[in-house]
């Protein structure tokens, strides 16, 4: 055979043993059971067998050309995660409701039947707010609405002013989340949102016989006392 024949035979053997090795079956992820995740022996000797598996493994990969070393990194990162959860398993016990399992690659895969994978948390669902003159609502009707208790000294017969606000009327007939939208002055604005969130009390709205959220807006007017005027300076 000619030196170019014997070189073309030597590249076909090795592609051909390359294509085997490809066609291999990959390595499985093994499927442990409770028990044997709690019996410590059994765990031990699992973590020797794949101490030994990752050694041969990363042995053969130092030697491997690029097409056959594909299959042999899936094979290792099987073994690479089966050793982690091993390890832990050894180092903290067995537990399927321990939520640090599901953070490990052997445990988050699909062929493991126990499968503790972390649930993923509830979409908050966002409670409509209804407008009170939403034509589907039956809307609140007052309970307790008693004034607002101003000093007499900050209300009289002079200038008028209106306090403006916004808030929602819960499901329980309770105002809450109050936005001031037109104030009078401080001291008359943390009464009157004093009053409403302590002591005013609805029939809360319903919908379908349902309690529902209601937004209620409101004005209360107020008859302020005018500045007081500086006396007139005299002379004599």
């Amino acid at each position: 055979m000619s030196r170019s024949g014997l070189k073309t035979a030597i590249l076909l053997l090795a592609f051909a043993a390359a294509s085997l090795f490809l066609l291999a079956e990959p390595l499985k992820w093994p499927a442990y059971t409770k028990d044997q995740l709690n019996d410590k022996s059994f765990v031990q000797a699992e973590t020797q067998k794949y101490q030994a598996l990752r050694q041969e493994l990363e042995g053969k990969l130092k030697s491997a050309n690029e097409l056959t070393q594909v299959p042999l990194r899936t094979d290792l990162q099987v073994v690479t995660a089966v050793l982690e959860a091993l390890q832990y398993v050894t180092a903290h016990g067995y537990d399927p409701k321990d939520p640090e399992l599901a953070k490990l690659e052997y445990f988050q895969h699909q062929n493991y039947p126990p499968l503790p994978v972390k649930a993923k948390p509830a979409k908050k669902v966002e409670e409509k707010i209804y407008n009170f003159d939403d034509p589907a609502i039956s809307p609140p009707t007052p309970k307790e609405k008693p004034a607002v208790d101003v000093p007499p000294e900050l209300i009289g017969d002079g200038l008028n002013a209106v306090f403006m606000c916004e808030f929602v009327i819960d499901d329980k007939g309770v105002p809450t989340q109050l936005a001031v939208k037109k104030g009078v002055n401080n001291q008359i604005d943390a009464l009157a949102i004093e009053t409403i969130l302590t002591k005013w009390r609805f029939e809360p709205g319903t919908l379908d016989g349902k309690t529902v959220k209601v937004r209620y807006k409101l004005a209360i007017p107020f008859k302020l006392q005018p500045p007081a005027k500086p006396a007139a300076g005299g002379g004599q």
